[in-house]
C-alpha cells in the first residue's frame, strides 16, 4: 500500500477555511444556530460520502 506522507498543509487547511466561511456568515450576518446545524449537517454528509470511498477503494 502506498503510504503518504502528512504534512502540515494538510492540517491547517480545513481551519483555515473553516475561519474564512465563519468570517463571510458573521458579515453577512448569519444566525449562530442556523451556522452551526448547516456545518454539522455538512460534516455528516462529507463524513459518509468519505466512508463510501473508502469502501470502494477495498
Amino acid at each position: 500500500m502506498n503510504q503518504e506522507e502528512n504534512t502540515f498543509y494538510q492540517f491547517i487547511n480545513p481551519v483555515c477555511l473553516a475561519l474564512g466561511i465563519f468570517g463571510f456568515c458573521l458579515y453577512f450576518e448569519v444566525d449562530y444556530l442556523t451556522m452551526g446545524m448547516t456545518g454539522i449537517g455538512l460534516w455528516g454528509v462529507t463524513g459518509l460520502l468519505h466512508m463510501d470511498k473508502k469502501r470502494r477503494i477495498k
